[in-house]
């Protein structure tokens, strides 16, 4: 058997006297690891475990929908813009657009 060192406190209360118990706060932290490795291995049911990839795959495809949608968007959107500048390119090689023509600049005068 275990010899535990004990010791008497005395309590506020009429008379009482209380056992202190070196080892009850190491005994009360190593039940309340176990308990708490205990409970994180739990077990699920089949419909649970269902209910749970259902909803993983269903939120996967919903992004990737979205994601598919956002980048298809973001590519019209680029070939727009570069489409605008190809015909800004090409206008200012040519003298067109901003600049005025030699023809239209000696019509003005």
């Amino acid at each position: 058997m275990v010899d535990e060192e004990t010791s008497s406190v005395t309590v506020c209360r009429k008379g009482k006297r209380k056992v202190l118990d070196e080892g009850a706060e190491t005994r009360k932290k190593k039940l309340l690891y176990k308990r708490s490795a205990e409970k994180k291995n739990l077990t699920f049911g089949p419909e649970t475990k269902s209910f749970i990839e259902g909803l993983i795959q269903t939120s996967v495809t919903s992004l990737g929908d979205m994601l598919s949608t956002q980048m298809a968007n973001m590519e019209r959107m680029f070939k727009e813009r570069m489409g605008k500048m190809e015909i800004e390119g090409r206008n200012h090689l040519t003298g067109e657009g901003s600049y005025p023509s030699k023809k239209a600049a000696e019509e003005a005068h």
